[in-house]
């Protein structure tokens, strides 16, 4: 049986997401979780699965509402199994670009509209999430500064997204190895950039992350209360979208180590133990990021038996 060398290059950024994602499983002290992880009722993991349906529906959302501000008319269907499709791949370094791939690929979008949308939809999300953590911050009258610092990057981000021309952005581009962008290549990527994170436009988005933020909050909420223990709405929003916008703006694949780090840091402080916040962590993450992969592969089956067309 001969494999086609074009075929085993498509599923290598596959192969790597699965070992990266093994690799940090290997690090969980899983003598201390396993006896909480059999606390959580068959019940509460049928409504998290339900959690995370909705959290991934609400980032496809997400992505569709972009593409349709920047004339792309791909079918939701279309988006909702490109952005599940590249999930498991997009754990990796620069692996959200793969989305793009997956829309080019299944749905015939410009490319360049498409890597446009990666960095507006991260910034997006973690503008709702940064909203989210500053509230919980103020009612709690804790870590009111470290979070309106974190707000005040972004929102210097924002600043620079909207007023900054470009004409001379590619020079800064440039500056890293092996990069040569072309000056006009740089222009039309801030430029669609901005129609998705100015006026209207933005607030839509805004609006639309607060589903997956709503259902990420669920499900800490849900987690803990089905190990048998308690936790304020105020904190429940502190535990998922603190940990949240960091994963984001640390650029580290899947955000693993600092979404960890910060949620049991976090359940610590509310004076949980070590293993009651690894347990918590660990459950949550399973439904947010573990549970992509399983869904990813289902995308990817539905694009099998389904006969989508393909435009690469």
């Amino acid at each position: 049986m001969t494999i086609k060398t074009s075929t085993l290059k498509r599923y290598i950024p596959l192969i790597l997401g699965i070992a990266l994602l093994v690799g940090a499983a290997l690090y969980v002290p899983w003598d201390s979780v396993e006896p909480y992880l059999a606390k959580v009722s068959a019940l509460n993991y049928s409504l998290l699965i339900l959690l995370s349906v909705l959290y991934y529906f609400g980032r496809s959302l997400r992505y569709w509402l972009m593409l349709k501000m920047l004339h792309q008319t791909a079918p939701f269907k279309i988006v909702v199994l490109s952005c599940l499709a590249a999930q498991p791949i997009a754990v990796l370094p620069g692996g959200e670009l793969y989305r793009g791939v997956m829309l080019k690929r299944y749905g015939n979008v410009n490319l360049s509209d498409s890597t446009a949308s990666v960095f507006a939809q991260s910034l997006a999300e973690s503008f709702g999430l940064i909203v989210i953590a500053l509230i919980g911050a103020g009612i709690l009258h804790r870590y009111e500064l470290a979070t309106a610092s974190i707000a005040i990057v972004l929102f210097a981000m924002w600043i620079v997204i909207n007023l900054y021309s470009g004409s001379k952005a590619h020079r800064v581009t440039n500056l890293l190895p092996g990069v040569n962008f072309h000056p006009s290549s740089v222009a039309a990527y801030l430029r669609r950039n901005r129609i998705l994170l100015s006026g209207k436009n933005f607030g839509i988005l805004l609006a639309a992350s607060l589903v997956s933020t709503v259902a990420g909050i669920a499900m800490v909420i849900t987690v803990i209360y089905g190990l048998g223990l308690h936790i304020g709405i105020a904190q429940a929003a502190m535990v998922y979208a603190l940990p949240a916008v960091l994963e984001v703006v640390s650029f580290l694949p899947g955000g693993l180590g600092a979404n960890e780090g910060t949620s049991v840091g976090l359940l610590l402080l509310f004076n949980f133990s070590l293993p009651e916040a690894i347990a918590v962590t660990i459950l949550v993450r399973i439904f947010t990021l573990g549970i992509g992969f399983i869904f990813g592969f289902g995308a990817m089956l539905w694009a099998k038996i389904g006969n989508f067309r393909q435009y690469d």
